[in-house]
């Protein structure tokens, strides 16, 4: 009996915890943010890109705030509180993201993933 008494209060934090730290709609543009920055910052400059492709990333590279606002004005962002978690959908440029956040981060399995056309 005593290891279920500790299993149930040991769940009983974890919901609690889950609860308090569940990210808002507010932390969605910056979580964004940190991974646009991450990818243009990490991304190489490839010859196999074409011509446009590589100028968006030396130009999003001189100036990223500007870049990320322009981006975001194409996406279309949907929060949904689900009390212990967050799910958020991200869609945008042919592509979709389906991510969950909780416990102050966000988290995308899938990535990025292109949207059929049809």
């Amino acid at each position: 009996m005593g290891i279920l008494k500790l299993l149930i209060g040991a769940g009983l934090v974890a919901a609690l915890a889950a609860f308090l730290t569940r990210p808002g709609p507010e932390d969605v543009d910056e979580a964004l943010r940190r991974a646009l920055f991450e990818k243009l910052f990490t991304e190489e400059i490839d010859e196999g890109r074409d011509i446009l492709g590589n100028a968006a990333i030396i130009g999003c590279r001189l100036d990223p705030q500007s870049c990320f606002e322009l981006l975001r004005a194409g996406m279309e962002v949907t929060y949904e509180d689900k009390l212990l978690f967050a799910r958020v959908t991200v869609e945008g440029f042919g592509r979709r993201a389906e991510c969950i956040g909780a416990f102050t981060r966000f988290s995308c399995p899938g990535g990025f993933e292109e949207v059929p056309q049809g």
